[in-house]
């Protein structure tokens, strides 16, 4: 994980970065890794929950990458539109 701050004349800008698979539901290669999620979907949502706390307002999700899509408290690794996982590790 990785916090980058961008402190500006009248705001605060904060990025929470992840890098790792173990965060959504599906794996790099697009596999369910349902037992992988559920020890650390947890972690990642009680995190950004406590900077949103110290900071004092709500987050905002950025936009999709070529791994997955953030939301409030997590991400969602892609899906294809027959409901398999999409095998994403050319792109690491």
């Amino acid at each position: 994980m990785e916090v980058n701050t961008a402190p500006g004349a009248d705001r605060l800008g904060v990025e929470v970065c992840v890098f790792h698979d173990i965060w959504a539901e599906r794996d790099f290669f697009g596999t369910p890794h349902p037992e992988v999620h559920e020890r650390n979907a947890p972690r990642l949502a009680a995190g950004l929950r406590a900077v949103e706390q110290a900071l004092g307002f709500p987050g905002t999700p950025g936009g999709p990458t070529f791994f997955g899509t953030p939301y409030n408290y997590g991400v969602s690794a892609h899906v294809g539109e027959d409901g398999t996982g999409v095998d994403v590790s050319d792109h690491l």
